[in-house]
């Protein structure tokens, strides 16, 4: 249940390392052949098991979520990074958390939402009479109920896409930032 609450705070972010023999080219290339268009409809009604995330893959620079059925989500969870080259191969920093920018409009959101109830709660008390004044934080209520529920739900989102982002690379090690390590063989739930 504690890593479940973790993933209620929309900044919330783990940072992790994967190691791997291939290429940088090579790396971006088997990202960008596994990750479908967010526009693409083949993510629309259902993932597939050949197109398991959508994203993009930019020269060194990647960003990728989960596709699920029925949801276009852009509260879930994101791995993005860069691919950097290495003596051995290739390193690939990321983070996964949900986007910075969707964070930042998320919290600018509710807390507009929250700031016009409160005034809308003071100067017309009476403008939703017969029900009482705070019956105007219901809106901001609906909005953290909308949400929090959905960061809930997908909590494992995390744990697939360092699986997915090693077996796409065929990466050889994984290191999360608390300095956990593990391979491709050991579950990725060690890792936090």
């Amino acid at each position: 249940m504690k890593r479940r609450l973790r993933w209620a705070n929309p900044f919330y972010a783990e940072h992790y390392l994967v190691e791997t023999v291939i290429g940088v080219e090579e790396c971006s290339e088997a990202l960008r052949a596994a990750v479908v268009s967010r526009y693409s409809p083949r993510t629309w009604l259902w993932a597939r098991d050949e197109w398991p995330v959508f994203g993009a893959v930019h020269k060194s620079r990647f960003w990728m979520r989960k596709v699920h059925a029925l949801q276009r989500s852009y509260f879930l969870q994101e791995a993005s990074g860069v691919i950097s080259a290495d003596h051995r191969g290739s390193l690939i920093h990321f983070r996964i958390g949900m986007s910075r920018t969707n964070a930042a409009i998320l919290m600018t959101v509710l807390g507009i939402t929250l700031l016009a109830a409160v005034v809308l709660m003071i100067a017309a008390p009476q403008a939703l009479a017969p029900w009482p004044a705070a019956t105007w934080l219901a809106w901001p209520t609906a909005a953290a109920a909308f949400f929090v529920p959905q960061r809930l739900l997908w909590t494992n989102d995390d744990v697939f896409l360092v699986e997915f982002i090693l077996r796409t690379v065929r990466g050889t090690r994984v290191q999360s930032d608390h300095g956990a390590k593990s391979s491709p063989a050991e579950p990725v739930e060690t890792l936090s």
